[in-house]
């Protein structure tokens, strides 16, 4: 009994003293260059598969999804990978960490990835930096780009809002393939 008061205490206390920082996600701005050389794999894919599990000790809800890889730019990843993100959905508890956006089956993406800690699935390096949606313009043009709501960056000793990269997907891969031959 004590043990289970001495824990929601202790939640409690963490809770108000992040409550401040609830709303936004603060990240170290990654050139493309960087994303490429800590990335073990540059993919460009489809998601056609998302699900959540919780941790064994049911503390944090993580979502996966599985990709059809069609062009890796780093790395040999298969004909498949899984990206592992934190946060997500199970049944009515929702986990929402800012900073990530999770995938809609169907979309394309370009995904700078690294092995997750428990080495199940992969990560996107640099939070959503390393988290391209790719689309064609109204032009016909395919653009791919990073942004999403409620994150700063940290650049040089300040913070600003992170609006995100939009850039042609054939300069985005240029860029890459030019990083990795480094």
């Amino acid at each position: 009994m004590r043990t289970g008061i001495s824990r929601l205490l202790f939640v409690t206390a963490v809770c108000c003293l992040l409550a401040p920082f609830g709303h936004a996600t603060t990240v170290r701005a990654m050139s493309l260059e960087e994303l490429a050389t800590q990335a073990t794999h540059v993919i460009q894919g489809k998601a056609v598969e998302s699900w959540t599990e919780w941790t064994p000790d049911r503390t944090m809800l993580y979502t996966y999804t599985r990709f059809d890889v069609s062009k890796s730019l780093k790395g040999t990843p298969g004909r498949q990978v899984v990206v592992r993100q934190m946060g997500g959905t199970d049944g009515r508890i929702t986990q929402k960490v800012f900073g990530v956006r999770h995938f809609i089956t169907g979309e394309q993406a370009l995904l700078f990835l690294r092995p997750s800690s428990n080495r199940k699935g992969m990560v996107v390096v640099g939070l959503m930096q390393g988290n391209f949606r790719v689309a064609k313009s109204r032009s016909g043009e395919w653009i791919a780009t990073n942004g999403v709501p409620g994150v700063t960056l940290f650049r040089n000793g300040s913070t600003n809002e992170f609006n995100g990269t939009v850039i042609k997907l054939a300069a985005l891969e240029a860029r890459v393939k030019q990083a990795v031959t480094k």
